[in-house]
């Protein structure tokens, strides 16, 4: 019988081996990598004016987009259910959120719009999806960096709460506001309930007694923490809540109010007039118009003026106060209540407006003084006819000290529209100085 040579199985069985491993791929399979496109990129603002622009209205991204920012607030310390702030040089948004997490106070983030829906909740500009569930973090947000944290803002309470104006740019934004403290009545109690759970609010307050609050959850970390009743600052983002700004703390450690309380300065009134029964010492002026002229309404009490009497006539009207004396006063302001009727339409911003003038001689034409203008808050939704608006508080302090003292309200219509302005409880107010 022929024998095989001993080898022989050994050399077949590495035939074998070398054949079988031949056959298989080098390459492993590996998981293909989703690469989210930039598209269009916007800044922060503008992506708030495609909801402006929409007639203040839910605005879709249909096309690749990106808005790249900087976090400024995150879930971290359950003061912000499932929402995250961002910041550019533009201004500031909240991002909501599927699921709470994956996003830190310093990211540096690109956030992908494409579907995403930019939207105002209870007045808050807010991006989120469609269906409203959250953004998805995996799916639209791209990490550029971390740990690149913004420095807040230096702002005060005037500065943030003074007009619609101040309003809508501090909205988001990260600011530090010094000299304050909590008022006497919340410096016995803890920022929010963390047994019940339940939101709650503080307020602080400036030494003007100027105030804003503070809210914060019950589901906080530092929710059962006592409110400080010391004076100092405090590092919080500027929400909104419908029609009250409120500040939400990132955490505890941001607040520091260890210095002494001190007392408030508050304004007394210098001039008032509610045009409860007429007039009272404003005058008037107009400067084209048929008959229409300011007027005192018994019905609702105040000051009005409007270009419609059956047909719409164009008007120039003027309401101005006497002089007043600023001589022994400082941190001056004005403010009143109006209320504006069928005034829902382009332009009229130009139309209501309201002016100072140091040179006015006290009657006739105000055209020969030179009139200085002022902003002041308007109605929230100019389609809600006759809802009546604080204006604010406007600043007269730039005549502190000053007599002869004018302020005027212009009502200043064309014949395609005409609305309709009421005015009252007008006040002006000051420090009074006691070193005279």
């Amino acid at each position: 019988m022929k024998k095989f040579r001993k080898y022989s199985v050994v050399t077949f069985v590495v035939a074998l081996a070398a054949i079988m491993f031949s056959c298989v791929d080098d390459e492993y399979d590996k998981p293909p990598i989703t690469e989210i496109p930039v598209g269009n990129v916007y800044t922060i603002q503008q992506v708030k004016d495609f909801f402006i622009n929409n007639g203040n209205s839910t605005y879709t991204f249909t096309e690749d987009a990106s808005v790249y920012a900087t976090v400024t607030m995150d879930n971290e310390t359950d003061n912000s259910y499932r929402t995250f702030f961002i910041q550019d040089n533009t201004g500031a948004i909240a991002v909501f959120q599927d699921v709470s997490g994956g996003v830190y106070i310093g990211d540096s983030v690109r956030v992908y719009l494409k579907d995403l829906v930019v939207m105002k909740y209870q007045e808050l500009f807010q991006i989120n999806t469609i269906s409203g569930d959250g953004v998805n973090v995996d799916e639209n947000l791209i990490k550029q960096g971390t740990n690149n944290k913004r420095t807040p803002e230096e702002a005060s309470i005037a500065d943030i709460t003074v007009s619609a104006a101040s309003k809508a740019y501090y909205q988001g934004r990260l600011v530090k506001i010094s000299n304050v403290q909590f008022v006497d009545t919340d410096t016995t109690k803890k920022f929010a309930n963390s047994e019940t759970l339940e939101t709650e609010e503080r307020l602080i307050q400036d030494e003007n007694d100027r105030q804003l609050i503070v809210r914060t959850s019950g589901y906080a970390t530092f929710a059962d923490a006592n409110v400080p009743d010391g004076s100092g600052s405090l590092i919080a983002i500027v929400g909104q809540y419908g029609d009250n700004l409120q500040l939400y703390i990132r955490r505890l450690s941001e607040v520091e109010m260890d210095n002494e309380r001190f007392d408030l300065i508050v304004p007394t009134p210098v001039y008032q007039e509610t045009f409860g029964s007429g007039l009272g010492d404003f005058t008037t002026y107009s400067v084209t118009g048929p008959s229409q002229v300011w007027e005192h309404s018994s019905q609702f009490s105040c000051a009005l003026m409007t270009g419609y009497d059956g047909s719409r006539y164009a008007n120039n009207d003027w309401l101005i106060s006497p002089a007043i004396d600023l001589t022994d006063r400082t941190g001056s302001f004005f403010n009143f209540t109006h209320a504006i009727g069928y005034g829902n339409y382009s332009g009229i911003n130009d139309e209501l407006k309201a002016y100072v003038s140091t040179d006015y001689s006290g009657s006739g034409d105000p055209s020969a003084a030179n009139w200085t203008e002022v902003s002041f808050t308007w109605p929230a939704d100019l389609s809600d006819f006759f809802e009546w608006t604080n204006s604010g508080d406007v600043s007269l302090s730039n005549y502190d000290g000053q007599s002869g003292i004018y302020v005027a309200f212009n009502y200043n219509c064309g014949t395609s529209n005409a609305s309709t302005w009421e005015i009252k409880n007008f006040a002006v107010k000051g420090i009074a100085n006691t070193t005279k």
